[in-house]
């Protein structure tokens, strides 16, 4: 059985946690937070699709370092790294740690849209692929 499509939000901000769940909610968006990329990693189950949300500096361990963890643990969820920062020196190492898009916080509501609108169009496609090969 085909899990939804689920945004991940991990944010050690809880106040950022709950105002993207808010906004997702209203779009219609599944979500579930995680307060850190331990507690995310540590509730992960093969099934889950959708995409990750990750803020780029959290205690422990970082955005940079989640997206290494989820290609060493061949974790197929695409991830879009967020910063509060406002430096742009992120947004090569977030690209070549494999980020699908990153954003820069406080971010747009149209950039979002675009970026979920992305993602979840590749998912109906991979949903629409399983069903057709008898899977």
């Amino acid at each position: 059985m085909n899990r939804p499509f689920t945004v991940f939000i991990i944010d050690d901000d809880e106040p950022v946690r709950s105002a993207l769940e808010g906004l997702l909610d209203v779009l219609g968006v599944r979500v579930r937070t995680f307060c850190s990329a331990k507690a995310f990693l540590e509730s992960y189950a093969d099934d889950w699709t959708g995409c990750v949300f990750a803020d780029l500096r959290m205690p422990g361990m970082g955005g940079l370092e989640l997206l290494e963890e989820l290609r060493r643990r061949k974790i197929p969820l695409p991830a879009v790294l967020m910063t509060g920062q406002g430096d742009e020196d992120f947004l090569p190492a977030a690209h070549d740690a494999g980020a699908v898009a990153a954003l820069q916080k406080p971010f747009s509501v149209k950039r979002l849209k675009s970026i979920l609108q992305h993602q979840m169009s590749k998912f109906s496609v991979a949903t629409t692929d399983r069903r057709a090969d008898g899977g």
